[in-house]
């Protein structure tokens, strides 16, 4: 009697281990079909919010739109800018480039007034009764040709030679290079000469010259527009050479 009574009772707590070890992950199944129900309607709520979002971003009004087809042709000083309008034409168009902005009712804009080798960022909105639609564009203008260099002048100067020097204007577009030209008579004779070279620098010796000669030189600066106007300046070399240890010393 009391084996059976035993046997009945481990019988009836191995029932009751297998019943809470079933429970148990029963329980954890459904919470984590339930964490996995609730990924699913998070990612789908967020599909659903980024998609109304992308749809706000371009117009909420079927036909409507920014400028379409937006191109740009530069000139040194400016941009013109062409678009095609959206199905649904708006009420005007602004045009912002640099500091300048315009309202405009066409479908083109000649933007003025702007620097050289400079990049701008073109923004175009279409602007409807009760909502704005931009689009973005961007253009570089071109080169132009540089204005004259701010000063030029001579130093050290000998009885037969002298450099010269110059500072260039500032400008946008990059110098490369410049184009010296200069002429000289001799104050006590008929002798007289002319000379050009070219330099990427901002000095250059210019030499054998006589003593007492008037010597004028221009200098222009070049970008890849092509040369601009010129600077000019004049001085005139030592009348006597410069003696030292009864050798002449001049360069």
């Amino acid at each position: 009697m009391s084996s059976w009574k035993s046997t009945t009772t481990s019988s009836n707590q191995s029932t009751t281990t297998k019943s809470i070890s079933n429970y148990t992950m029963l329980c954890w199944s459904v919470r984590v079909l339930l964490l996995g129900l609730l990924l699913l309607t998070v990612t789908a709520l967020d599909s659903e919010e980024q998609k109304k979002e992308n749809d706000d971003d371009f117009s909420a009004t079927p036909g409507r739109g920014p400028p379409q087809n937006v191109a740009v042709t530069a000139s040194a000083t400016s941009l013109t800018v062409t678009w095609d309008p959206p199905d649904e034409p708006p009420l005007y168009y602004t045009v912002t480039a640099g500091s300048d902005t315009q309202v405009i009712y066409g479908t083109s804009v000649v933007i003025n007034n702007l620097q050289p080798c400079t990049a701008y960022i073109i923004t175009l909105i279409s602007v409807y009764q009760d909502e704005s639609l931009v689009t973005y564009s961007s253009a570089t203008t071109l080169d132009t040709v540089p204005p004259p260099p701010q000063s030029c002048w001579f130093d050290d100067i000998t009885s037969t030679a002298m450099t010269l020097y110059w500072q260039d204007a500032y400008i946008n577009c990059a110098i490369t290079n410049h184009n010296i030209s200069w002429s000289w008579d001799v104050l006590w004779s008929d002798e007289a000469g002319s000379d050009v070279t070219t330099n990427m620098g901002n000095h250059i010796r210019l030499r054998d010259f006589s003593p007492y000669t008037n010597v004028t030189a221009e200098v222009a600066s070049y970008t890849d527009a092509g040369y601009g106007p010129s600077t000019s300046c004049w001085n005139v070399t030592s009348q006597e050479k410069m003696y030292k240890n009864k050798n002449i010393q001049d360069v």
